[in-house]
């Protein structure tokens, strides 16, 4: 009943009076809601009361054209105790960002937020929706602020929701032109999903992703992303000072795509590996390219993590499935399955291969002392099982065909790809699909 009620009521309660907050107001006004506004930050709220806020220095940094909508001051109460955004309200967005503690009086403004909720949510009858706007550290909503009104016996998804829609804009015209779609987490798959409705009502563009951890992750990957690729591009500037990389730093940003990015055990292949080989190679200055150095690290180390945690396990036998590094193509480039039953082989598990396009001679020869084994049949008889390449015979692994070896003694079961997910393990399988959630590496 918690969105039926916000908007039948059309009120809201906004933490914040600054850039997420004001823009946020705007959005709340044009769709027809009622506002109460309150500010942690005093002198920001003495401001906004007194007509000073935004002044002409934060119009400026807040809007490209140097201009902001008035706000309706009519639908807007403002108040100067929390008290006052409980009585009515079935929606609160915290639009405080969660940095401003860095500079504030304020140890954390999550814990301090989470003491007036815990004392104001136990004695109100409303079951509101609390949305987060800003995003910090991965994780940390739910330890300051959920765990914080639970030691208070008041819980999540029982006496209120949690949701948090995580804006990435930084002007005025961004968000009201709607530029990037925002991430949207939820505690629950019901907060998840009010959230999502609330803001397609407000006509802003949403990424629906799982929990706050997932949607945190996402809006701090965005960052980090941008900023790898202006660290790498200066690199490149360093390691070739004749290349107008200007020029082609624009193009190159302009066409670039992320969706042949894969999640996997290990890169191999032409196309991504030895282009990283090419770059340093070809450099004038190839020590400027500790980015790409440090990516041909990391990605032996994405492969070896797998063996390494094969070995402090104890299994003895492995089965790989695929050596080549594409589905279904003969490209055995820097295959990260030979690798992988090198470093094995090396450390007294026995491992065996099987892929359609390697000939017995050709495997042999690839990798010394592993074993030759069929698929789907003797493949089970190894206790690990990994499927390293997305073979259309792996693929076609039936559930029937899949029954009829339950007897072999797998497991664990390592799915590069995703291509058993489908397949119902016994209970002493493990099924771990890569970057699933449910392993941990380092354990």
């Amino acid at each position: 009943m918690t969105l039926t009620n916000i908007l039948k009521s059309k009120t809201a309660s906004v933490w914040g009076l600054g850039y997420l907050g004001y823009t946020t107001m705007l959005k709340l006004q044009n769709s027809g809601f009622n506002i109460i506004a309150y500010d942690t930050n005093k002198h920001q709220l003495r401001q906004f009361l007194n007509g000073q806020h935004p002044n002409k220095g934060q119009i400026a940094i807040w809007s490209q054209m140097n201009y902001l909508p008035k706000l309706d001051q009519r639908k807007i109460k403002t108040v100067t105790s929390p008290k006052e955004l409980f009585k009515a309200s079935h929606l609160h967005i915290i639009a405080i960002p969660r940095f401003r503690h860095r500079t504030s009086k304020d140890e954390d403004i999550t814990k301090k937020l989470s003491v007036i909720f815990s004392k104001y949510l136990k004695k109100s009858k409303i079951k509101p929706l609390v949305i987060f706007e800003s995003a910090f550290v991965p994780g940390y909503i739910e330890k300051y602020f959920v765990k914080t009104l639970e030691e208070n016996k008041i819980f999540c998804s029982r006496d209120y929701y949690l949701g948090a829609l995580f804006r990435t804009d930084w002007s005025m015209e961004r968000f009201v032109n709607h530029k990037d779609k925002m991430p949207i987490g939820g505690y629950c798959g019901k907060a998840l999903d009010m959230t999502k409705q609330l803001f397609n009502h407000l006509g802003i563009q949403t990424v629906k992703l799982g929990n706050l951890d997932e949607a945190e992750i996402y809006v701090n990957s965005v960052n980090a992303i941008q900023a790898m690729a202006s660290d790498f591009i200066r690199q490149l500037t360093l390691g070739y000072p004749s290349v107008n990389m200007k020029r082609l730093s624009e193009v190159l940003f302009r066409d670039v795509t992320l969706e042949d990015c894969a999640l996997n055990i290990g890169t191999g292949g032409e196309k991504m590996t030895l282009a990283t080989d090419n770059l340093i190679r070809g450099s004038e200055n190839p020590g400027n390219l500790t980015l790409l150095k440090e990516f041909q690290d990391i990605n032996i180390s994405s492969v070896l993590s797998y063996g390494e945690y094969i070995i402090r396990h104890g299994f003895k036998s492995v089965a790989i499935l695929g050596i080549t590094y594409k589905g279904n193509q003969k490209d055995l480039t820097l295959s990260p399955s030979i690798t992988l039953a090198d470093y094995l082989l090396r450390n007294s598990v026995k491992v065996s291969l099987n892929d359609p396009f390697c000939t017995k001679r050709e495997i042999q020869r690839l990798i010394k002392g592993a074993k030759i084994t069929d698929f789907p049949g003797k493949a089970f008889s190894a206790e690990v099982l990994i499927i390293a390449s997305d073979h259309t015979v792996y693929k076609h692994l039936s559930q029937a065909a899949l029954d009829n070896i339950r007897n072999k003694k797998t497991r664990l079961v390592i799915d590069n790809y995703g291509i058993w997910s489908h397949l119902l393990f016994d209970r002493k399988t493990k099924y771990h699909q890569i970057g699933d959630g449910r392993f941990n590496l380092s354990k």
